[in-house]
């Protein structure tokens, strides 16, 4: 009887292990999207360049290894990260569009931000079967 209790609550521990796995990894992703979108974009601002979106490569290693929903929460801190340049008024043509249009900026950012590793994680879930290695 207590052996039985031993293996269900080592079950247990490896569940649980596997849970505190997936947070730590996932609060490293969330620092990877903030450090790496606030670089780009002050690296943009200084060098006078459009900068690639550098902060998506997390994103979508997230919502290969994490999960779905994982995925789209790291879109939704990447958004909000570059609402907060949109609204300060730091990057200069969102701020033009959100001068113009508060409401449909706000709208396009989180949707583009939201939607990109979700398409994302289908492409990669349509190929991954037909190309191991390559889907990634």
């Amino acid at each position: 009887m207590e052996e039985k209790q031993e293996i269900i609550g080592t079950a247990e521990n490896n569940n649980q292990m596997s849970k505190s796995k997936k947070l730590a990894f996932f609060a490293i992703f969330v620092a990877l999207v903030i450090i790496i979108q606030v670089l780009s974009t002050v690296i943009g601002k200084l060098f006078l360049i459009t900068a690639p979106t550098l902060a998506f490569v997390p994103i979508l290693l997230a919502i290969v290894t994490l999960g779905f929903w994982q995925g789209v929460a790291l879109g939704a801190i990447f958004s909000t990260v570059v609402m907060v340049f949109t609204v300060s008024g730091y990057d200069g043509g969102a701020y033009a569009m959100f001068a113009y249009s508060p409401v449909l900026t706000i709208l396009l950012i989180y949707v583009k931000g939201c939607l990109a590793p979700v398409v994302a994680g289908l492409v990669y879930k349509a190929l991954k079967n037909k190309m191991p290695k390559g889907s990634i």
